[in-house]
């Protein structure tokens, strides 16, 4: 069973809890999750907008593959689950780093 908590500087659950302290700050939580958001709410136009460019004719057909392809990984199954893991482990921690996250033991 891992631990659960650092016991002291000599312990390696706590010396790897500092790295991620230190890399993990406030402002990059907020700033990683605001993006994230912003692809969650609007995942539909993005795909939309995705969708409608790949057919626009006044591209070249390497930038409408592009968009293409950037539609294609939006709509893939995989995208969506690890878009959703994503958006909720930045919210947890952005409310861990903003003191709003409450214990319930």
């Amino acid at each position: 069973m891992p631990p659960t908590k650092p016991t002291g500087s000599g312990n390696p659950f706590g010396v790897q809890l500092l790295k991620i302290g230190k890399s993990l700050d406030g402002r990059w939580v907020a700033s990683s999750f605001r993006t994230v958001k912003v692809v969650w709410l609007n995942y539909c136009a993005l795909h939309a907008h995705f969708v409608s460019v790949s057919s626009n004719e006044k591209l070249n057909s390497k930038e409408r593959a592009q968009y293409t392809g950037m539609a294609d990984n939006l709509s893939s199954t995989a995208f969506l689950l690890n878009l959703a893991r994503v958006f909720d482990a930045l919210e947890e921690l952005s409310e861990l780093s903003t003191g709003r996250f409450t214990h319930n033991a």
